[in-house]
Parts: C-alpha cells; structure tokens; sequence
C-alpha cells in the first residue's frame, strides 16, 4: 500500500442534492473482491488484491486492501451528509496513511483532496480522480506534491475478479 489509494472522481458531477444519490451507487458498484495495479510514483508496480464490503448498518464502506508482497490496508468510507463530503481513511501496516474527502460525487467518477503519508515518511497531498472505467473495472490518479514540495503522480488500475463478475451476474439472473 505504501501510502495512498483508493477511489475516485471527475467525468460527470452532480448537483449537491443529487450526491446523496451517487455516493450509494458508488458504494453498491464498489462491493465485491478487485484486483489491482498500482504506482506510487515511483514508476514501480504495486499489485494485490482488495475486498470492500458494507457494515451492517449499511452506512459505512470498509475496504481491505493485500499487496502481493504482503503489506495490508484497510480504509473506511462514510457519507458526512451535513457537509455532502465522502470522507475516507486508511491505515498501512507500515506505517503509512491517507485521508480522502470527495466533494464532487458523480455518477461516472468522484473528485476530491487526497493527502497522507508513505511508509518512509514522506508527506503528499494533492487531488485525487476515481473514474469508473467499465462495468466491472475503475481508475485513480493523484496529482500533487510532497511535503518537500516535489510534484508527484499516482495512479491505479482496479479489476472486479472474475469469480466476482460471476457471482454478480447469478445475483441480477436471481432478482
């Protein structure tokens, strides 16, 4: 994980009323078993896999995130309704951390601030874009600079697993 990912922003935004509305259908397209590729921005390849499930209540996304050298994560997601804000935060298991709030929920793709930190300690913030890329598929990219000031890039490529895709599709046969 070494620091940030996840989710989300900017193709076709909704008015404030309407992201109450966008932010469910996100959270509904995002449950399920992914796999992913991600870049940090240091060129290098990160993948894994990643489960995001609802807690009973059904109010709050919690995301689980395996890198394939075993480094783990997990997030949790919640609508902040007052401020119509998706609010999200994550924790590494070494050591790093991120903070997401997305302002512009769209039905397409979400967009907000991202800032955090890796593993080694180096601070970022910027902006962040999830984009819903296919049915079963979904992209992030962070623009910003670190605490140093450097410009950095970040981007991820997410896939719906293919047992996952099955499972969906008997699910919708079923309803």
């Amino acid at each position: 994980m070494r620091a940030a990912t996840l989710f989300v922003a900017t193709f076709l935004l909704a008015s404030p009323a309407m992201a109450d509305h966008h932010h469910e259908q996100w959270w509904d397209f995002l449950v399920g078993n992914w796999t992913y590729e991600n870049d940090f921005g240091s060129g290098e390849i990160v993948k894994g896999e990643l489960k995001f499930s609802r807690i009973p209540s059904g109010k709050v996304l919690v995301g689980e995130w395996k890198d394939s050298d075993g480094t783990t994560a997990h997030e949790t997601s919640g609508w902040q309704p007052d401020r119509k804000v998706l609010h999200i935060t994550g924790y590494t298991s070494d050591d790093g951390y991120w903070q997401i709030e997305l302002s512009k929920i769209g039905e397409e793709s979400l967009e907000g601030t991202h800032r955090g930190a890796m593993a080694d300690g180096t601070s970022y913030e910027g902006e962040i874009v999830l984009t819903k890329t296919g049915e079963h598929a979904w992209t992030w990219e962070f623009t910003g600079k670190t605490g140093e000031g450097t410009d950095l890039e970040m981007s991820g490529k997410v896939d719906r697993t293919k047992g996952d895709i099955r499972r969906r599709s008997l699910q919708s046969v079923q309803n």
